[in-house]
């Protein structure tokens, strides 16, 4: 759910701006994952597999139109209500 996306948004921050570590690394995203309770073999999933299934697909679309709506073109962003 959101509470974990969350979490996991924040463990990444951390990782990335005051550990210095390098959250492209597959390794160091499944143990961000894993610290905040999101299942191990999902996180594997998520970060080894490829896009190209259908839930990757879906998620993928979904992820470009609504960015593209916003006219979102760099990362990161923040939308403030």
């Amino acid at each position: 759910g959101w509470e974990k996306q969350h979490s996991l948004k924040e463990k990444l921050f951390l990782q990335l701006y005051e550990e210095g570590l390098n959250i492209a690394d597959p390794k160091v995203l499944v143990e961000a994952a894993k610290e905040v309770k999101i299942d191990e073999g999902e996180a594997e999933k998520a970060v080894n597999g490829p896009p190209n299934d259908d839930l990757g697909k879906k998620t993928m679309s979904e992820d470009y139109i609504a960015k593209s709506k916003l006219k979102i073109k760099g990362v990161p962003y923040f939308i403030m209500p």
